[in-house]
């Protein structure tokens, strides 16, 4: 991802339920229901914490900004929300600097 960042202007869009990051620190299983299939699985919520945290960890340490959207959010806060990211970014005179 260094590489690509060094030759192009990366925005990463993180689309994430409030489930996920509302989840109690704990560790276990949980099963879960997939809605779409109807399976049943076990999920390993420790793991599940733990995975979202090195990502965000090299956006900060690369200077990358993200956007960050959520499922629940209807189509125009979706929409504002990507505008304003860019607004800011023309405001700021384009990508951050390394």
């Amino acid at each position: 991802m260094k590489a690509l960042c060094c030759f192009h202007e990366v925005i990463p869009v993180i689309v994430s339920d409030r489930m996920e990051t509302t989840l109690p620190y704990a560790r276990g299983f949980l099963t879960v229901q997939d809605m779409e299939t109807g399976a049943i699985k076990p999920l390993d919520i420790s793991t599940a914490q733990e995975n979202f945290l090195p990502y965000m960890t090299l956006l900060r340490k690369l200077n990358i900004d993200p956007i960050s959207l959520f499922t629940d959010e209807d189509e125009e806060l979706w929409v504002k929300k990507i505008s304003e990211f860019f607004d800011r970014r023309i405001r700021r005179g384009g990508r951050r600097r390394r």
